[in-house]
């Protein structure tokens, strides 16, 4: 490839998978800059993002699992910092490739499974609590990234409000909420489509999803669709299944949004396709070794790192880094 001009060399890096590219780190010092560049990274996976490439959907049930998202046909199960047999772990949400992950015993670490790189969040006791945040009495987390800072934000509520951890200064901040109409919905905070989404149930028969399109701003927060479900008046023992549906991805057209549904019937979860044109749900997804209850989020293959000093390495990797050393 040294005939090709830098351009094309680029060009052609940056729509190959993490894997390979890490592997390419060892051709030489200059492809060791290149694909180590934040330029390069960035480029990378605003590639991967633009032609929905090289996405996972990952699985938690205590343990993690991993499916190819174009074919959502099998699981594995996944290393991570977190992991361990006393505590489960939880996925709180996804970014840019990076995983922010939670388990009982009140750890909090962003993951790059890609990498392998991770790194631990100081935990947060909040002191106030403004007038006016009543609005929900459940406990809402989610992860995105702040374009104008260029870095991600853990998002929690403890106390009825949203609150975004900003990497680079190691501080919590306040983030608006949409108005809402239904004081007794169930809310919670995910990302969707690369934006902070809001969604949740009333119990009954509807599930709201909200898109803030500019991070930040409460004017932009936008409802995305209603999704309803028949209620029945004459069955006295009717219970929507609504009560623990959300949006998980977006399918390559755009068209489609892959929901996660609790199944009253088995107590499990599934997942559907939700067609927004149409509004309504058209297919059902089933992924051989996948748990009978998770949470399921996208992840994007990519470079992005963790940055300050409490990125460190899986067990997995620092393992392998020792026989490698020793073969050498």
């Amino acid at each position: 490839m040294s005939s090709l001009p830098d351009e094309v060399i680029l060009e052609i890096l940056s729509r190959l998978p993490v894997k390979p590219l890490l592997c390419f780190r060892c051709v030489s010092k200059p492809w060791l800059a290149l694909i180590d560049s934040p330029q390069f990274i960035k480029l990378h996976l605003k590639q991967s993002l633009k032609t929905t490439t090289n996405l996972s959907l990952i699985l938690g049930d205590g343990y993690l699992y991993s499916s190819d998202f174009d074919s959502l046909d099998t699981a594995i199960e996944l290393d991570h910092p977190l992991k361990t047999p006393h505590y489960e772990t939880e996925i709180v949400g996804s970014c840019n490739g990076l995983l922010c992950l939670s388990n009982k015993k009140e750890d909090v670490a962003l993951w790059n499974p890609s990498t392998r790189k991770y790194r631990k969040l100081p935990v947060t006791t909040l002191e106030f609590a403004p007038d006016g945040y009543d609005f929900c009495q459940y406990t809402v987390s989610g992860f995105g990234y702040d374009e104008t800072s260029d870095d991600y934000k853990a998002e929690s509520d403890r106390t009825n409000l949203i609150l975004a951890f900003d990497l680079g200064v190691e501080e919590y901040r306040l983030v608006p909420r949409p108005d809402f109409s239904d004081k007794d919905c169930h809310m919670n905070v995910g990302v969707l489509g690369g934006c902070l989404t809001i969604y949740g149930s009333n119990y009954i028969n509807r599930l709201d999803v909200w898109v803030m399109k500019d991070y930040g701003v409460k004017e932009s927060w936008t409802k995305l669709f209603t999704a309803m479900e028949p209620f029945s008046i004459l069955d006295p023992f009717w219970i929507s299944s609504f009560q623990d549906e959300r949006p998980v991805a977006y399918s390559k057209s755009g068209g489609e949004v892959l929901l996660e549904q609790f199944r009253m019937e088995d107590k499990n979860q599934r997942l559907v396709w939700y067609d927004l044109k149409n509004n309504k749900k058209v297919k059902n997804v089933k992924i051989q070794g996948s748990p009978d209850k998770f949470h399921a989020d996208i992840c994007c293959g990519s470079l992005v790192p963790l940055g300050g000093n409490r990125e460190g390495n899986t067990k997995k990797q620092r393992a392998g880094e020792k026989q490698n050393r020793k073969k050498r």
